[in-house]
């Protein structure tokens, strides 16, 4: 019976809250021995996991726990918590948690040097939040669901973080510049009026960084030199810059569209690769890439305001999908030396001029659009054996003959192509037609009127006769 609360033991520490529950979730860690829980002095347990029933009138409950010592405990993980609660005699805690308690709205930190190896307080009402005094914050950081968690305050701490998370709060600005030891998983997203984030100095590997939808105006990226993996900051429509660090890191992810970007500098990252989108971003006039080996599946940079040159010369294994389509001032390409298998290469609605050189691309394949590009004089293709679904060079006004034999050794049948309104000559005409003819794709579609009509000899081609071989190979001439 000696860990059994009677009142007449000796009794040194209360510590007391308020619960919505008759049964409410309650474990401990206290070294050594088991503190003793006095449920309204109905019920009294003790030991570390305490299991009790509990009778009352409610709503409301008081839990009081007495111990001869608040730092012989090292954790806590309470529920069904309402109001404010105070630790701050809890100076040795190494986890703390409260999850999943709508009613709760304060918590009073200790000052602890301890290692927090755990702190969770998400989905909860806090307002603010004043982590200062835990010098020895680090680990698992988690406070997602505070919907109207409008300051954070942090401590300085050289602890290693490996997860840190505030998605789906309303923090307004985040400092985590005396966080030494930030690393791992950063989240921060969803909170609608966030406008800064101050990164600390860290060489520790950044996995992921990812506050999207959020409201920010800058992000200086620059002092994490270890930043890699996931890169996410999606949907902050007032983004206008982001600075970057120099980084060896391997990105699986960079995505920043929809944001307001005027100029973005990657060069910095020689291990950029997997899934690049920046997308939507309607004043991005520049992009500086860096020199990598890494394979990109996605390339996606449409309906920006890219002006002049996109050299990807750098980008060794660039392939998957190629999205840079609605740049209206982007004037050429500089493609790399790339033997990756490309699904789609779409650069329509640009201004692009001169020639189009895609010939170093040897798996170039699946859909491949440029039309409506009418400074655009000629196309240079790869010598591919990937097979082509769709080609579109319509709306060029000022191309020429396209050369298609290079790509002649594909199966691309069939194939969707539109070749129209390009303003071309009967001998043009003739010697596409043949062409396409001589190759021997069958059940193809080929839109090409708005050209001078094909006729029987213009270019030393009878484009007459192609037509019908073509339309006796299954192809729809339109």
């Amino acid at each position: 019976m000696n860990n059994i609360f009677h009142s007449n033991n000796k009794v040194t520490k209360e510590f007391s809250y308020t619960v919505t529950s008759a049964t409410p979730s309650i474990f401990i860690t206290k070294s050594p021995g088991s503190g003793v829980w006095n449920y309204n002095n109905e019920k009294i347990v003790s030991g570390n996991s305490p299991s009790y029933i509990i009778t009352g009138a409610g709503p409301n409950y008081t839990v009081k726990l007495y111990t001869d010592s608040f730092n012989k405990i090292t954790s806590l993980s309470l529920g069904n918590v309402v109001g404010g609660i105070g630790i701050s005699e809890f100076e040795k805690l190494n986890s703390f948690t409260i999850n999943n308690c709508k009613g709760l709205t304060s918590v009073t930190n200790p000052n602890s040097s301890s290692i927090i190896s755990d702190y969770e307080l998400s989905s909860c009402n806090l307002k603010t939040l004043d982590c200062s005094g835990l010098s020895g914050l680090g680990g698992v950081f988690i406070l997602n669901g505070n919907t109207n968690l409008t300051a954070l305050t942090l401590p300085n701490s050289s602890q290693n973080f490996n997860y840190f998370s505030t998605d789906g709060c309303d923090i307004r600005n985040l400092n985590c510049s005396s966080l030494s030891g930030f690393g791992g998983d950063f989240y921060s997203n969803s909170n609608a009026n966030l406008t800064a984030i101050t990164f600390p100095s860290s060489a520790r590997v950044v996995n992921t960084l990812s506050a999207s939808g959020c409201d920010l105006r800058k992000l200086d990226c620059s002092p994490l030199s270890g930043l890699g993996g996931t890169f996410s900051i999606n949907s902050n429509i007032n983004l206008t810059a982001v600075t970057l660090p120099n980084s060896s890191q391997l990105f699986n992810y960079f995505t920043a569209y929809s944001c307001d970007l005027r100029s973005l500098d990657c060069s910095g990252l020689n291990n950029l690769g997997g899934h690049f989108w920046i997308e939507q971003n309607k004043n991005l006039t520049a992009l500086t890439l860096p020199y990598s080996t890494q394979v990109f599946t996605s390339f996606e940079v449409y309906s920006c305001d890219l002006t002049g040159n996109l050299n990807l010369s750098g980008l060794t294994k660039l392939g998957g999908m190629f999205l840079a389509y609605s740049n209206p001032f982007l004037t050429g390409i500089t493609n790399p030396h790339s033997s990756q298998i490309f699904s789609n290469y779409e650069v329509y609605d640009c201004n692009l001029k001169g020639n189009l050189d895609v010939s170093s691309l040897s798996g170039l394949g699946g859909s491949f659009k440029v039309n409506l590009n009418t400074g655009l004089t000629s196309v240079t293709l790869p010598a591919s054996t990937q097979v082509f679904n769709t080609f579109l060079a319509n709306g060029c006004t000022s191309l020429g003959y396209i050369n298609f034999w290079p790509i002649s050794g594909s199966s691309s049948s069939p194939i969707v192509m539109s070749l129209k309104d390009n303003s071309w000559t009967a001998s043009i005409v003739n010697h596409v037609l043949y062409d396409l003819d001589q190759i021997g794709w069958t059940d193809g579609t080929l839109s090409i009127g708005g050209n001078t009509p094909a006729d029987g000899s213009s270019g030393g081609y009878n484009g007459t006769a192609s037509t019908v071989n073509l339309a006796a190979k299954g192809w729809n001439i339109i």
